[in-house]
């Protein structure tokens, strides 16, 4: 192999690479959704088993207090993401699979334990959800 060749091929591997690399950078178009999604489910879980834990305690009770204190901080934080993700339409099947996903996580109260909506108004919705998460492919 002479000189130019080397240095032709030694071009073209750093051109494709580069490519390469840039196709591979190129963020997913739901990302920002997916990620305010599961940020949003986590903090629900995380909710439900702190309220889960006081079912059987009485309000006077100091770890009920404790519990209900941790419960009140995360709902700030789940409005806000309610509201960016309801802002911010799915443009993927994953970004939709994620975005069902939480708004099973947000009607059910605990959609990783209740299999139905807490709220009867909510049937509508909640079956078409879980169609949308059937059909598609969980998350």
């Amino acid at each position: 192999m002479n000189r130019r060749t080397l240095l032709a091929a030694t071009a073209s591997a750093a051109v494709l690479s580069g490519a390469a690399a840039a196709a591979s950078a190129t963020p997913h178009p739901d990302a920002e959704l997916i990620a305010l999604c599961a940020r949003y489910v986590a903090l629900d879980r995380e909710f439900c088993s702190v309220g889960q834990h006081t079912w059987d305690m009485s309000f006077s009770d100091p770890e009920y207090i404790r519990c209900e204190k941790i419960a009140c901080a995360l709902v700030p934080e789940m409005h806000e993401l309610e509201e960016q993700i309801a802002d911010m339409p799915a443009r993927t099947v994953p970004g939709l699979l994620a975005k069902a996903n939480a708004g099973r996580h947000q009607l059910s109260g605990d959609a990783d334990r209740d299999p139905s909506p807490s709220d009867p108004d909510n049937a509508l919705t909640w079956s078409l959800l879980e169609e949308v998460l059937t059909v598609l492919g969980r998350v």
